[in-house]
C-alpha cells in the first residue's frame, strides 16, 4: 500500500510517537450507540465537497467508459477498479462516474441507512472499526485504491485499521486520508483534538509508517 504523495515528507522516530492517552475520547461508550440514529447531512461544506470530488478524479483509478465493461474477441474484458470507501455514509464526495457498473466501490460504515443511500456504493458492509479493527471477510480483497473522507480521526487504534487495509490491497495500490478540522469533538481522538492542521498530517503519515504499509 501506498500513501497518496504529499507535498510534505516528515521525518519519523524510531518508535511510534503517540501514547495510549491520545487515542482515548471523551464519549467511550460504543459507536454504535452514537451513530444508531442516521445523519443525512453533509460533513463539510460546498467548496470543500467540490475540491474533494476534483482530487478523487485526479488521483483514483480511471472508472470505465459509461457504455461498461467491454471487449473486442480475442482480448480480455476490462474490468472496473475496486475501490473501498472506509467509514462510509450516504455520500462518499466520489464523481458520478465512479458508480457501478464503471466502478465497484465497497462501503464500510456504521449505518446500514446512510450505507444504502449511497448511490455510489456496489456493496454495503455494516462495521465497526473501533470495537474489531479486522475487516471482515465480505469486504474482500485485491482493491485498487481505498478512500477515507474526514474519519481518519475517529479511529482509536489506527495501527491495527492500516494493517488491514495494506492486506486487503493490491500491491502498489493507494490510500486517500482526507480530514478538515470538523469533527464529532466526543467522539474524535483527544490528540487530534489538541493538534494543528501540520501535526495532524504528520499523525496520519506515522499512521502509514509505523503500520509499515508506507512502501
Amino acid at each position: 500500500m501506498t500513501p497518496a504523495p504529499s507535498s510534505r515528507r516528515p521525518s519519523f522516530p524510531t518508535a511510534f510517537p503517540y501514547p495510549s492517552s491520545a487515542f482515548t475520547r471523551q464519549d467511550p461508550s460504543p459507536d454504535w450507540v452514537f451513530y444508531a440514529e442516521p445523519r443525512f447531512v453533509q460533513h463539510i461544506d460546498a467548496r470543500c465537497i467540490a475540491r474533494l470530488g476534483e482530487y478523487y478524479a485526479e488521483v483514483l483509478p480511471r472508472p470505465l467508459p459509461a457504455s461498461g465493461p467491454s471487449s473486442s474477441t480475442g482480448e480480455q474484458q476490462e474490468q472496473p477498479p475496486r475501490i473501498l470507501d472506509l467509514c462510509s455514509s450516504w455520500t462518499s464526495h466520489l464523481p458520478a462516474p465512479y458508480s457501478p457498473p464503471n466502478a465497484y466501490i465497497t462501503g464500510l460504515g456504521l449505518s446500514l441507512p446512510e450505507l444504502a443511500a449511497n448511490p455510489r456504493l456496489a456493496r454495503r458492509v455494516v462495521h465497526d472499526l473501533n470495537a474489531s479493527p479486522a475487516l471482515p471477510e465480505e469486504v474482500g480483497q485485491a482493491y485498487d485504491a481505498v478512500v477515507c473522507s474526514v474519519s481518519v480521526d475517529y479511529l482509536v487504534r489506527p495501527l491495527e485499521v492500516f494493517r488491514e487495509l495494506a492486506r486487503v490491497m493490491r500491491p502498489r495500490a493507494r490510500a486517500h486520508m482526507t480530514f478538515s478540522n470538523r469533527c464529532f469533538p466526543t467522539k474524535v481522538i483527544r490528540g487530534w483534538l489538541g493538534m494543528g492542521e501540520e501535526e495532524r498530517c504528520d499523525l496520519v503519515a506515522c499512521y502509514f509508517h509505523f503500520a509499515g504499509t508506507a512502501g
